[in-house]
Order: structure tokens, then sequence, then C-alpha cells
């Protein structure tokens, strides 16, 4: 799903009540943040953590969208 589809679906398609949680790989913080700014209401990053390194680093940075 691309920005424009997200918020297409949250100004026309979806009642307010309906949350919206994206799935996918978000890996930085500016997708994050991005996501968040345009309307989801969350987003799913567990493949990222997973994939990370230094999970506690990562888990640190992603927060810092929310």
């Amino acid at each position: 799903m691309c920005s424009s589809d997200l918020v297409f679906l949250k100004d026309h398609c979806l009642e307010k009540d309906v949350k919206i949680i994206v799935i996918g790989t978000r890996s930085e913080y500016e997708d994050v943040e991005k996501l968040l700014e345009i309307g989801a209401d969350a987003v799913l990053i567990g493949e990222t953590l997973i994939r990370a390194e230094d999970k506690k680093a990562k888990l640190t940075e992603l927060r810092g969208a929310v």
C-alpha cells in the first residue's frame, strides 16, 4: 500500500472507528513516522526487530516516531 492509498482510505472509505494497521517491512524511523503522520494507527515492525543485530537499539530508534 502506498501512502496515497492510505490517505484515501482514511479520508473516504473507512468509518471513523476503524483502525488502520500497516503490515510490511518498515525498517527505518522515517518509514514509521511517515505512516503515522498520514493516518496509520499502528505499524507492525516484527520482522525489522528479528533481523536487527541490536534489537534494543532498533526498537529505541523506531519508538522515536511514536
